[in-house]
């Protein structure tokens, strides 16, 4: 239920002035400070073309003050006078030093700067050359701290430096994508300062960035045998060689150099050792030495680990603790020596770091059975990411069957045949297929993982065989294709039967399946009775409050929600709630989720219309959200979502599209490209903007989403089903029943192939279709599809009431124009208009008490 899934699914503020610590104002500085250079004599202060020390002029820009100096360049604090007033950041050649290696340099940086969008990456503003022929450039002025020292004096916590870290890998994977690398990352290019409030760390100095494709400058960019670009301590190893072929890569090992410092307040190597050594001692050391893990060095830092852990707001025992697993993991994936073993990307890099903060499964995980069991336990308590789901089943089928030959340890043959299973059925899942891109492979590898099943190969161990029933038949609910989902999970239930007599939690999560691919498939009379045994068997077995059983109840409620029974619904959600908040007090993720069911209940589109409680308990989910996870995360974009629809139905239409907005904008960073994800905040924005009655701008929305799921699922999915159908409504509003009627046709054929008769929208699409034909004077045609949409919508259980009276109102209309309304049409017309009233006069009442 949960309003809007996270995964994919269905549809002035007071200025506080900024305040920067004393001395803490951060520029770019490409090269380590020399004190000893050298300036220009100073000129009257008053002419505009003056180009020396603070007082005087560089074009528009009156130098206030010297920031920065390197070997090669300064940065003054200046002041714009025209066309706007402002303080900049004016980096500018030092007198002299205009070889072409340092102009080329300069060049680089300053075009590399240009071509980059982003809040996490200083802004060009201008470029020019001095009275005297330097060149110069003019960017956004940065005041802040090295993140490091930013993170120490504020005391952060853990979870608030991973966060921090995570707004990083963001600015650094923009970087990326506009083909530029960074090479330079350390903690004195990284700059933090506080924005209403929150930090915002700047990522600057790309003095010495490459580019991947093409050149930044048409001079040439040489270095000198044996000069190290960069600083030792954050470089990569085939930075340190001085390879050619430089890569991302590099700049996720600087990540991780740095995130190792954010950790443990020290660094992988010793830089006073680092520093002192021979080149060809720095190199064995960076390309060979493998550092300590983060827990393992505050374990050795006994002398200093109360500081570290008092700068971080803990205790010694409870960081080392904190470190020590996951973080480890993904500090050592990152600071790997072969970078084919790194991440492969800042943002997958940053991804791990959210996972760990949601209490998912991180991919730099090593292959331990225990650790992901209770990862995979912890992930079905609550909804996730369509993407996610399936890698956590993938998991699950990893677990349940290491489980299984555990159980059967003594038993070697059986033993062997669950491991010959699992290295033919799973080989072969990589990160692609978490990321939703890759479903036709994963289809494969289920079906023939399935067809072994069913031929009987773990006959012998049937343990084994219910948990790959459950984790087959879960992947193949989740990618819709329903008809091989059954044929998992149906006899998966008589199995657990079989296996233990009575109650058991194996028999009441198979229950749980089975009605969940009911209630998916909306077939809510066959999942009814399933979800209340499941109920009950986890009532006996857990009296009293449990997780198991409020979770039950949430998705009786769902169930009831779904088919617009909110007064049925409403008890159960609130039961749901209250157990959880006992269970749970204070802020946790399950409490979260049933404040935003009951919302959806109390105030959703079938809901009760309460759309005032609604607004408090979705903006109680969303608060609680906000304060347990990163601050890119599905749970937040969907809390913004589930908003935006009760303030588009308060008439806040402005305040609601705000929110959709940024519900995309989050799903946008999280998941950069395609993904089923993104393509959902698309069609929601869409649908919110179309329903606030512009008929234009939704267009290239829907569009872009369809196109997205089109390159996700080429073999066809639910969901391009539906957004076939939503830009086929738009279509026709817009009167362009022409365009609609191809849309309204594959949308309808569609939903036939992945989801039958019983799917209530199949019925809504052949309305569509029909609906179309009679705007286009095709009677004929229109009737077989308006007579087949009123019989699936009469017989969907779920279909909203909206639907079935949209098809009677459709068919009447259409006998009432057909033909210039014979006396045999005529007829037809009156009976549906009857069945109109007679559906109108059952529904009044509802409406009413609403």
């Amino acid at each position: 239920m949960n309003g809007e899934p996270p995964g994919p699914g269905r549809g002035t503020p007071e200025i506080e002035p900024e305040r920067t610590p004393p001395g803490q104002i951060g520029v770019e500085t490409t090269l380590d400070a020399d004190p000893h250079a050298a300036r220009e004599p100073g000129r009257d202060p008053h002419h505009p073309t003056l180009d020396s020390g603070p007082g005087e002029w560089i074009g528009p820009y009156r130098l206030l003050q010297l920031l920065g100096e390197g070997g090669f360049g300064a940065v003054y604090l200046a002041e714009q006078t025209e066309p706007v007033r402002r303080q900049v950041a004016l980096k500018v050649i030092k007198p002299g030093m205009d070889s072409q290696q340092v102009l080329a340099r300069f060049e680089q940086e300053r075009q590399a700067l240009a071509l980059m969008d982003h809040a996490g990456i200083a802004k060009v503003f201008d470029a020019g050359t001095t009275a005297s022929g330097r060149p110069f450039f003019a960017m956004e002025l940065v005041r802040g701290e090295p993140i490091t020292q930013y993170c120490d004096r504020q005391r952060l916590p853990i979870r608030e430096r991973l966060e921090l870290f995570a707004q990083v890998c963001s600015a650094v994977q923009h970087a990326h994508t506009k083909g530029i690398i960074h090479r330079d990352i350390k903690p004195s290019n990284v700059l933090v300062s506080n924005q209403e409030g929150e930090p915002l760390a700047k990522v600057i100095d790309f003095g010495i960035v490459k580019a991947m494709a093409g050149h930044l400058t048409d001079r040439t960019f040489f270095t000198e045998h044996r000069q190290l670009i960069g600083t030792p301590e954050y470089m990569s190893p085939e930075q340190a060689e001085g390879s050619l072929d430089i890569d991302t890569r590099t700049d996720v090992y600087a990540l991780g150099v740095l995130l190792y410092e954010l950790l443990t307040g020290t660094l992988p190597f010793d830089p006073k050792s680092l520093r002192v050594a021979a080149y060809g001692e720095i190199l064995r050391i960076i390309r060979e030495v493998e550092p300590p893990r983060p827990s393992t060095r505050l374990s050795r830092s006994v002398a200093t680990i109360a500081g570290v852990a008092a700068s971080r707001a803990t205790e010694s025992a409870k960081l080392a603790a904190t470190l020590r697993g996951e973080l480890d993991w993904i500090v050592m994936k990152s600071l790997e020596k072969d970078r084919q073993r790194r991440y492969e990307t800042p943002n997958s890099l940053a991804m791990d770091v959210r996972r760990h903060l949601a209490g998912e499964v991180v991919l730099a995980a090593p292959p331990s059975t225990s650790y992901r069991l209770r990862k995979f336990v912890r992930r079905h308590r609550v909804p996730v990411t369509a993407a996610s789901l399936v890698l956590a089943a993938l998991l699950a089928a990893v677990v349940g069957i290491a489980w299984q030959a555990r159980v059967a340890r003594t038993q070697a043959v059986k033993a062997e045949l669950v491991a010959d299973f699992m290295s033919k059925a799973l080989s072969g899942v990589g990160p692609s297929v978490a990321l939703g891109r890759d479903t036709t492979m994963l289809r494969e590898m289920m079906s023939a993982a399935a067809a072994r099943v069913e031929k009987g190969e773990l006959a012998g161990a049937p343990e084994a065989e219910l948990a790959l029933r459950g984790t087959i038949g879960g992947i193949f609910r989740d990618l819709a294709l329903y008809d091989e989902a059954t044929k998992m999970l149906e006899p998966a239930v008589p199995l657990a039967r079989r296996l233990h007599r009575g109650d058991h939690d194996d028999v009441a999560t198979a229950l749980g399946d089975l009605a969940k691919l009911y209630s998916d498939r909306g077939d809510d009379q066959r999942a009814e009775p399933l979800y209340r045994e499941e109920l009950a068997m986890d009532g006996r077995l857990h009296p009293g409050d449990h997780p198991s059983v409020a979770t039950d109840l949430s998705n009786l409620a769902g169930l009831y929600d779904d088919r617009g029974d909110a007064k049925a619904a409403e008890p159960l959600a609130r039961q749901a709630l209250a157990m959880r908040r006992r269970l749970f007090p204070g802020d946790h993720e399950d409490v979260a989720e049933s404040l935003n069911n009951l919302a959806t209940v109390i105030g959703g589109p079938t809901g009760l219309g309460d759309r005032a409680g609604a607004e408090v308990l979705f903006r109680e989910a969303l608060a609680m959200n906000r304060r347990l996870l990163p601050r890119d995360h599905p749970r937040i974009a969907a809390g913004l979502n589930n908003l935006s629809v009760i303030l588009k139905d308060l008439g806040r239409h402005a305040e609601a599209e705000a929110m959709a907005r940024e519900s995309l904008e989050i799903r946008r960073r999280i998941f950069p490209g395609d993904h089923p994800y993104v393509a959902t905040g698309l069609n929601n924005l869409a649908l919110l903007i179309q329903d606030g009655g512009d008929l234009v701008a939704p267009e290239p929305l829907f569009r872009e989403s369809l196109a997205m799921r089109r390159r996700l699922y080429p073999e066809g999915h639910v969901s391009v089903a539906n957004d076939l159908a939503n830009l086929a409504r738009l279509l026709l509003e817009r009167g362009d029943a022409a365009a609609a009627e191809p849309l309204y046709r594959e949308a309808a054929a569609l939903y036939d192939r992945t989801s039958g008769d019983g799917f209530w929208p199949t019925g809504n699409a052949r309305l569509g279709l029909g609906r179309a034909l009679l705007a286009l004077s095709r009677f004929a045609e229109a009737e077989v599809e308006l007579l087949r949409a009123q019989r699936l919508l009469a017989n969907a259980p779920s279909a909203p009431p909206t639907r079935r009276r949209q098809s009677l109102e459709a068919l009447a209309r259409l006998y009432e124009s057909w033909n210039a309304a014979t006396p045999a049409h005529r007829a037809r017309a009156a009976e549906w208009r009857k069945q109109l009233a007679t559906l109108d006069a059952a529904t009044l009442p509802a409406a009413a008490q609403r």
